[in-house]
């Protein structure tokens, strides 16, 4: 019982754990401790999804009583769902909606094009300043343009002056602005959305879509308990988890993508075809918690796997 109760504490410090690592990678990817407040809310959503999925494994192994263990998760997740979102609307978005706080491009680093490479000095929002340019198919030559600015809609650095010189993002790499490889960028897009999904029907006051939304995913993401614990292997358990909440994550964009609203049938009430995602989650979430009811006892699954014992 006393390890069930300290789920709430186990969840949080697995969330600011992953959290952390997660952030490390955006400072650098970014350039910029002000890139983690500007992404804290898709970092703390796949902190958390990280720290169910983890703070589950972990769990299976100890004598918990399950349903309690559940519950337990579910309210965590909420108060760190709702505290996100409370703050990133009452303090976040206010400063970090003022583009003069944002710094969209590395400073003082060098940003290595196929034909150039580009410096910039200081960057405040989108203007740049103080940009050096050095051509490579012509002579070897620095070329300081007084001023820039930071095109986000096209991902382009353009020039300003006599000459318009235009470099697109894709184009330049760096130690602080690496492109992510494709596997990864697909699930940072698939969190950002994710999150931005919730955030905007949050901000917008459409409660009942909202709810629907965190109560479907909330259904989903509890459902790990099942794919935990579902074969005797617990490495294949982790694998199987982990590919069920990178399908959890992809769903919203499944439905786009492969145009699943359009096909629902006509019969179905229209509550259906607008609810799909949420639908889609709750389902699944419900689906493997039934599942769960009529798998072995943790007590005895724990016995097949470690040769141990314990109690629920």
């Amino acid at each position: 019982m006393k390890r069930t109760l300290l789920v709430p504490v186990v969840l949080l410090l697995n969330t600011a754990l992953f959290g952390v690592l997660i952030g490390i990678p955006v400072v650098l990817v970014r350039s910029g401790a002000e890139a983690v407040l500007y992404h804290l809310g898709p970092i703390i959503l796949a902190a958390t999804l990280l720290a169910v999925l983890f703070t589950i494994v972990r769990s299976v192994f100890r004598a918990i009583v399950p349903p309690l263990f559940l519950f337990l998760i579910a309210i965590t997740v909420v108060a760190v769902g709702a505290g996100v979102l409370v703050i990133d609307e009452t303090v976040l978005s206010r400063r970090l909606g003022d583009p003069a706080v944002r710094n969209p491009v590395p400073t003082e680093a060098i940003l290595y094009g196929p034909d150039y490479s580009v410096r910039i000095g200081d960057a405040t929002g989108a203007a740049l300043e103080d940009v050096l340019l050095f051509r490579r198919h012509s002579l070897p030559v620095i070329v300081p343009i007084a001023e820039a600015v930071w095109n986000e809609q096209t991902m382009e650095i353009v020039s300003l002056g006599p000459e318009e010189i235009r470099f697109s993002a894709d184009e330049l790499s760096s130690v602080g602005w690496r492109q992510l490889p494709p596997s990864i960028e697909a699930i940072v897009d698939h969190i950002v959305s994710l999150y931005t999904l919730l955030q905007s029907t949050y901000r917008a006051g459409l409660t009942d879509i909202f709810l629907a939304y965190a109560i479907g995913i909330l259904f989903a993401v509890i459902g790990v308990w099942t794919p935990a614990r579902l074969f005797r292997w617990p490495l294949l358990n982790l694998l199987v988890s982990i590919m069920y909440l990178r399908l959890i994550v992809a769903v919203p964009a499944l439905v786009v993508r492969f145009s699943v609203g359009d096909v629902v049938p006509e019969f179905f009430p229209t509550f259906v075809g607008a609810n799909l995602v949420p639908l889609i989650w709750g389902t699944l979430g419900v689906v493997l918690l039934v599942v769960a009811a009529f798998l072995p006892s943790l007590k005895r699954w724990r016995r097949e796997i470690t040769g141990g014992g314990g109690s629920q």
